[in-house]
């Protein structure tokens, strides 16, 4: 597959949550271990389920990225969802300012700089419960950029002249 363009995603407020959320976790913690007289199997295994949690939730999306190759555009949303679309699956590609519709996926973290990916049919996503959508809304920090590039490569298939499947029929002299 062909290197493609990749876009950033606003990662500062997980990394500011996963922080705030592992000094909370440790504090709570060191106060359980002081003041009381549990043991060490409780807070350790809460410790571990708590820091499984703040992983899955707050860390994995620091790694999410967003990319646009020659054929499709591929979307990550850190370890918990990646789907990739074809440029021949993919009906439009906006801007977007409404975020709460029913029937879409949105793997944004905010409610700015979001991009509407409109699919030409429903698809089946195992990574969300197998929920079934046709739109994805995603949040960027250049939503420009990424539409004005996932446009130039739809309008790039919707120009390529169309090839027979085979030989057809020969017109007559």
């Amino acid at each position: 597959m062909a290197q493609g363009t990749r876009f950033a995603y606003p990662r500062t407020h997980f990394i500011i949550r996963s922080v705030f959320l592992f000094a909370l976790l440790a504090s709570m913690m060191v106060f359980t271990l002081v003041f009381s007289d549990i043991g060490l199997l409780w807070p350790s295994l809460l410790l571990f389920i708590f820091t499984i949690f703040i992983l899955l939730t707050n860390v994995s999306p620091i790694f999410t990225r967003h990319e646009i190759t020659d054929d499709r555009i591929i979307l990550r949303n850190g370890i918990l969802f990646t789907g990739s679309f074809t440029i021949d699956e993919i009906a439009s590609v906006t801007p977007s300012q409404r975020t709460f519709r029913f029937g879409r996926i949105k793997l944004a973290s905010s409610t700015s700089n979001l991009v509407s990916i409109k699919l030409k049919s429903k698809r089946r996503f195992k990574s969300i419960l197998f929920r079934t959508s046709d739109e994805m809304i995603i949040d960027l920090i250049r939503p420009d950029e990424f539409v004005h590039l996932a446009n130039q490569r739809l309008s790039q298939v919707s120009l390529s002249p169309i090839q027979p499947d085979g030989p057809g029929p020969q017109l007559g002299d």
